[in-house]
């Protein structure tokens, strides 16, 4: 049975590069997972004992998450915000892992009924959930990134 966990670097930025540790049970070694993340595309990839051992792209980056963020405001609140003001609360609200502290921040937009400019305080938890779906296109489960790095069984040999 394959077990991952992952280490304690485990906070998840939006924005940049960051690396968590993952260890595997099956390969005892560590590892670092190094997401790049861009407009268009996010690049994943698992290092260790300094060579890559598995990489992708997906085609997941900062413009969906910011076209996710305005989609969810659109239909909580019945507002409509720009691009920049998306990209600003995915910048100081967003999060790809639930967080324990919720910060508050208010954000200025266009009502769609009445046309008039309006104002709505959003939480971090609602940016999270909103986060979460182009999050989940980006990381796969731990357990298949260990599983393409594991070494055979005898039994298939």
């Amino acid at each position: 049975m394959l077990t991952c966990h992952f280490g304690t670097e485990s906070v998840v930025a939006l924005c940049g590069s960051y690396a968590l540790e993952l260890v595997c049970a099956d390969v005892h070694s560590y590892s670092r997972t190094a997401y790049e993340y861009g407009g268009g595309t996010t690049e994943v990839a698992v290092i260790s004992l300094g060579g890559i051992v598995v990489s992708r792209s997906v085609r997941v980056g900062g413009i969906r998450m910011d076209a996710a963020i305005i989609n969810f405001i659109k239909r909580e609140f019945n507002m409509l915000i720009g691009d920049r003001t998306a990209e600003d609360v995915k910048f100081d609200l967003g999060a790809a892992l639930p967080m324990n502290d919720v910060r508050r921040a208010f954000v200025r937009g266009r009502d769609l009924v009445t046309n008039l400019p309006q104002t709505a305080e959003i939480t971090s938890t609602m940016v999270y959930e909103a986060l979460k779906a182009p999050c989940q296109a980006i990381s796969p489960p731990p357990s298949s990134m260990c599983w393409s790095a594991r070494r055979p069984s005898l039994q298939a040999m």
